[in-house]
């Protein structure tokens, strides 16, 4: 079945049998991990834009989506670059 909505460019969805086996992965990855001691973390998707600020620059910089803080002046959220060591 093919579906087709309208997505952002770069986002991509997950479905039916992709998704089915994208969990089996990641559970699988998941508990070998676990046996060796690691523990999951989960980082939030949204944090404060300007501690990233400095390190993103050109099409990084353009690739955020960032919110407006309507409630806090001159503050800003962005969600989180994907990998927030080498921004």
């Amino acid at each position: 079945m093919k579906i087709s909505a309208g997505l952002p460019t770069g986002v991509s969805a997950a479905l039916f049998d992709s998704a089915r086996r994208r969990r089996r992965l990641e559970a699988r990855l998941s508990g070998l991990l676990e046996e060796r001691g690691f523990a999951e973390v989960l980082l939030p998707i949204l944090d404060y834009f300007e501690p990233y600020r400095p390190l993103l620059t050109g099409r990084r910089l353009e690739q955020l989506y960032r919110f407006v803080d309507s409630w806090a002046r001159n503050s800003s959220a962005a969600t989180r670059p994907k990998r927030t060591s080498g921004c």
